[in-house]
């Protein structure tokens, strides 16, 4: 039997190979953004263990616990025993108490699902955006490109939890731009939730300017004074905003100690810069761009490209600033992807109720997973064997610990030399910490461990001064494993 392109079983197969149609009156975005969630999650379920996997989270969660505990905010610091009654704040407050709630509910399995579903529901936000305005082929390669760079950042820590709110302020001002408008003031709730869960709310405020700009080139000469003044008075507003905030302008002055802070490079691997010794997902992110803009006829206007080279120069110079382009980057390039990859069609390429409801499951599914095999704190970053060795021993003094030690140590209720809090510390003795450790100078070593007060370390074994303490007079080792060394001060 021969069958005609007409005949009515070509045309049965041909329909079960494409989509049907979406009704109108149906939102396809949703479809879109539960899938992409759905993905998002069982991508980052099967690694869980390595959201818990910074050293910072256990101080997070332990603040996070004590303001939910006393109902008040610290304005003074009292988990190191170096500094201790010095002005400190919790800047990141809401991100704290999100997770201390998470942990009590659920121990670790708890915090490392809503860090994922954070995550997952930025990722959502994103791809529901880039399959409304692209072609699916153009909308997955872009999301495909960029994922890794965020994927690799997903970890149980304030700026994760702050995805959500950045990603739907960078887009409300981007279509602001495009409508030659300014941006709704409902969307400064989204600022006010930022701030409080993240330092990093100072980049949002930076975009305003850069869209205004962007908006009033659009702009006809003759709207363009009333729109530049709306645009003004947005960014004023988004000022006010980020003090609705328990610390008001102290959020501000924390947030700027941050960045300026000297030393920290060169001790925290993200505040790096990225290193291109081997491929990874920056490196294929920006070959793939030279590509598209070398081989099509891709147009970037002068405001967008100068936030994508601002972007990219952040991701080069820190490795942390990695997500932020792989975040902020699609949303920038969709409108002018799209001139060239032409707009999407949702009534062609939406996903049925059907299979969003599948994805749901999956998602789900893989969600309990995390329960099932519940992912813990690695042991590198919580030595509680050398804790215990110390304390069955009965050493007294205070300890000079290992930077990454230091948040595991304030959940225990061990004072600390150092820990995450590199503001309170600042830049003389976070630079004292990083030459001690690694004699990088002559009299560093000593300079470390002058204070009398100091009874005992806990260090990584890898250190330098970890050998030089195995010959020094004066100190004994005490225990040792593959996660952390402790020797004990003896007398002369």
């Amino acid at each position: 039997m021969s069958l005609s392109p007409r005949s009515p079983t070509i045309a049965y197969v041909r329909s079960l190979l494409t989509l049907p149609p979406a009704a109108p009156s149906r939102d396809v975005g949703f479809d879109v953004a539960v899938a992409a969630f759905a993905a998002a999650v069982v991508l980052l379920a099967l690694n869980a263990g390595a959201t818990l996997g910074d050293g910072d989270t256990p101080w997070h969660v332990f603040v996070g616990g004590t303001i939910l505990d006393t109902g008040r905010f610290p304005t003074t610091d009292t988990l190191s025993w170096t500094v201790t009654g010095a002005p400190w704040i919790a800047k990141e407050w809401l991100s704290q108490v999100i997770l201390a709630g998470a942990f009590r509910l659920g121990g670790w399995p708890a915090v490392a699902l809503t860090t994922i579903a954070a995550a997952a529901l930025a990722f959502a936000v994103i791809a529901r955006e880039a399959f409304a305005r692209l072609s699916p082929l153009a909308a997955g390669l872009l999301i495909a490109l960029a994922y890794p760079l965020a994927a690799g950042a997903v970890l149980a820590r304030p700026h994760t939890l702050a995805w959500v709110p950045m990603v739907v302020w960078t887009l409300a001002l981007i279509h602001a731009a495009e409508a030659v408008r300014r941006p709704p003031l409902l969307v400064l709730l989204a600022m006010v939730v930022w701030t409080n869960l993240h330092g990093s709310f100072l980049l949002g405020l930076a975009l305003v300017p850069a869209f205004a700009v962007e908006a009033i080139l659009r702009a006809t000469p003759a709207d363009r004074f009333r729109l530049g003044f709306g645009w003004a008075a947005f960014l004023v507003a988004a000022v006010a905003a980020t003090l609705i905030h328990p610390y008001g302008w102290g959020v501000w002055r924390a947030a700027v100690s941050v960045i300026g802070l000297e030393g920290i490079q060169s001790l925290i691997m993200e505040w790096q810069p990225q290193s291109f010794a081997r491929i990874g997902p920056l490196e294929l992110l920006l070959l793939g761009g030279i590509a598209l803009l070398a081989t099509t006829r891709t147009r970037i206007s002068a405001v967008r490209l100068a936030v994508m080279l601002m972007l990219v120069h952040m991701a080069l110079a820190h490795v942390r600033h990695g997500a932020l382009l792989g975040l902020l980057g699609p949303l920038v390039l969709i409108e002018p992807l799209a001139r060239v990859a032409g707009p999407g069609t949702q009534a062609r390429f939406a996903l049925s109720r059907g299979v969003g409801a599948l994805w749901g499951l999956i998602g789900l599914a893989a969600a309990a997973l995390v329960v099932v095999r519940p992912p813990a704190l690695p042991t590198d970053h919580a030595p509680a064997a050398a804790l215990a060795a110390v304390r069955a021993a009965g050493i007294p003094g205070e300890v000079m610990n290992g930077y990454s030690f230091g948040g595991w140590l304030i959940s225990r209720g061990v004072p600390t030399y150092i820990d995450g809090r590199t503001e309170l510390y600042g830049g003389d003795r976070v630079a004292l910490y990083r030459d001690g450790v690694n004699l990088q100078t002559v009299d560093a070593f000593d300079r470390l461990l002058a204070d009398p007060r100091i009874g005992w370390t806990l260090l990584s074994p890898g250190l330098p001064i970890v050998g030089l303490l195995d010959r020094t007079p004066g100190w004994r080792r005490l225990y040792a494993d593959d996660d952390a060394v402790v020797h004990v001060r003896t007398p002369r």
